[in-house]
């Protein structure tokens, strides 16, 4: 039998099955327009259907059984493009659902991921539960929400993944516990208490503003328990803004609850009746209309946000909402102060997370050192319980690693109180008067990180053996990194502004004694790599002092120290090949970032 086209499927259907797969169709491109509008996604991303389906995925739709209305709403669907966005997340931390991506569709015969068997059997235990007339309208993450449509009774299900329970905010308090958000000691940014009115919000796009580090700094903090030589730069996570900037919003508005039964009461007596498990019949749907129509709702009064997953760099739900509020949500909203907005909101988090880094470090060493005590502990239980030598010098191996990560933490603990000290007097490590100072200097690195993807897009060539780098994908990547740059360099010239206003004559380097955030200079890089040449040097001598005392019949213990000492001399080597490049390039080029 050949595969049903959509004009062939559309001819099958009634007029009211149509109207029903429009109505979805419509109401799920009122969402996308929304989150359009809210400046998630570029409109550039959002593609409206009918689609041109080919033949190799019609054969995909018929090898999986789909039904008629399926494939016809396939041919009508709007979907987001991932080319052209780094936007991922949809709905109650969901994603974005392509009907014209095989994968998708076929990872969407088993949202859940339950692994139904026997295949086709919808009445076993285990059985299947995505009949041919159902179809997701957002993928599952792990732990997410999904959305699932029955084409034949117009009903949607809002369901979680892992315990299959509904998430419809109309059977549940999906929004009735608001993220309660720690206080913190500085309001920056508040036009409260501060004369600086910087604005407040995050971005989706996280760079990592150490990108310089080389594999040796690595390899020096690669067992376990073990110190690093931390970096003024190292920022790679993101910590709330002061909940003070945030204004007050109710959300009482126009969601009716149903109280009776709640959902989990009826999945558990619904459950008791079926045969299969996985049936989606335990689950509270409701009319498609109403569900996919509040879903734009959600979003446009701000109960729903963009950007919610657990890796998502943008900001807490009330932190957003203010931002959102702040610039014209939703009537007269300017989406490109938001933008700026949003990216000097980042830069402030990511520098306030930096600027802690001394603390940090301090109980992260002193957090190794506590917990190398058992661990000591349990190693001398092994050598005294051990039946062979084997047993008995693998544990003393283990040990001798133990006690050495100590005294050499202990030896950086020292060290990192005194910059923690210098850096962070009091616990302070930021002063309300310098705050423009680090928005400043954090945008100064991520603008340059920006205008750098955006001049590796510009010459970025195709390959035609790597589908990644087609010309399609790479004109989006263009647009998509030079739009970005614009949005971060009227964000710094924003932040210059307010830092030259502010704090007139002073610098970043000037008031907080760091050089910068980002990448290290050539003079640092070189000071490090001499730091870790020396380190391994003595680490490998101690090491070999220790191999002779291992006797030859524990070979085990014998091949585990060489193995060491051998990972130990080529992770010497690559120290020292970092080090001769960064003096040639300080010879050639002088101190550069």
């Amino acid at each position: 039998m050949a595969p049903l086209t959509p004009e062939a499927a559309a001819a099958s259907l009634s007029a009211e099955q149509k109207q029903n797969l429009h109505q979805v169709s419509d109401l799920l491109l009122q969402t996308y327009q929304t989150l359009v509008s809210m400046c998630y996604i570029p409109p550039s991303a959002l593609i409206l259907g009918p689609h041109t389906i080919s033949p190799e995925l019609l054969e995909t739709y018929h090898t999986l059984n789909l039904d008629a209305s399926i494939i016809y709403l396939y041919s009508i669907l709007p979907y987001i493009d991932r080319k052209e966005t780094d936007a991922l997340e949809f709905f109650q931390k969901s994603t974005f659902f392509n009907p014209l991506s095989p994968r998708e569709v076929a990872e969407g015969r088993d949202p859940r991921y339950l692994c139904p068997s026997p295949p086709g059997d919808f009445d076993a235990e285990n059985g299947e539960y995505m009949y041919p007339w159902y179809t997701v309208l957002s993928n599952s993450q792990k732990y997410s929400s999904m959305l699932i449509y029955d084409a034949r009774r117009h009903v949607v299900w809002m369901v979680d993944q892992f315990d299959g329970d509904s998430t419809d905010p109309a059977f549940g308090d999906w929004y009735n516990n608001d993220e309660k958000e720690d206080e913190e000691k500085s309001n920056w940014g508040s036009s409260e208490d501060s004369e600086w009115d910087g604005d407040d919000d995050n971005t989706n796009d996280d760079d990592n503003t150490n990108d310089s580090d080389s594999d040796s700094d690595s390899d020096y903090a690669s067992s376990a328990g073990s110190s690093e030589f931390w970096s003024d730069s190292d920022s790679t996570s993101h910590s709330p803004l002061p909940s003070d900037q945030t204004s007050e919003i109710s959300y009482d508005e126009g969601f009716e609850q149903v109280s009776a039964p709640t959902h989990w009461e009826y999945r558990e007596s619904t459950l008791a009746t079926l045969t299969n498990k996985n049936s989606l019949d335990a689950v509270l749907s409701r009319p498609a209309a109403s569900a996919l129509s509040e879903i734009t709702t959600y979003y446009h009064t701000l109960k729903e946000l963009p950007g919610q997953d657990s890796h998502s760099a943008w900001l807490s739900p009330s932190l957003l909402r203010s931002l959102y509020l702040q610039n014209g949500w939703p009537s007269t909203f300017n989406g490109t102060t938001f933008q700026t907005s949003r990216v000097r909101a980042h830069a402030r988090s990511r520098a306030k997370y930096a600027a802690a880094d001394p603390l940090r470090e301090v109980e992260c060493l002193e957090g190794w050192i506590a917990g190398a005590e058992h661990i000591i502990a349990q190693h001398n239980t092994d050598i005294a319980s051990s039946q062979t030598p084997d047993a008995e010098w693998l544990a003393r191996i283990a040990l001798w690693k133990a006690e050495h990560n100590v005294r050499r933490n202990t030896h950086d603990l020292h060290d990192a109180k005194q910059k923690a000290e210098t850096l962070c007097p009091g616990g302070v490590c930021q002063q309300e008067t310098d705050l423009p100072l680090w928005e400043l200097e954090q945008l100064r690195v991520e603008t340059q990180s920006k205008r750098e993807d955006a001049t590796s897009a510009t010459t970025a060539v195709p390959d035609d053996e790597d589908p990644r780098n087609t010309p399609e994908i790479l004109d989006a990547n263009r647009r998509r990194t030079q739009h970005m740059l614009s949005v971060y360099e009227a964000a710094f010239a924003a932040s210059k502004a307010d830092a030259e206003r502010l704090c007139p004559g002073r610098t970043f380097a000037d008031v907080t004694g760091i050089k910068g955030l980002g990448r290290r200079d050539t003079l640092t890089e070189i000071e490090v790599q001499k730091k870790l040449v020396t380190y391994y040097e003595g680490y490998i001598e101690e090491m070999r002092e220790f191999a002779a005392t291992v006797p030859r019949e524990a070979r085990k213990a014998v091949e585990e120290m060489e193995g060491e000492i051998e990972e130990g001399v080529k992770t010497l080597e690559r120290c020292r090949g970092e080090l001769v490049k960064h003096e040639k390039w300080l010879e050639e080029h002088g101190n550069t970032v």
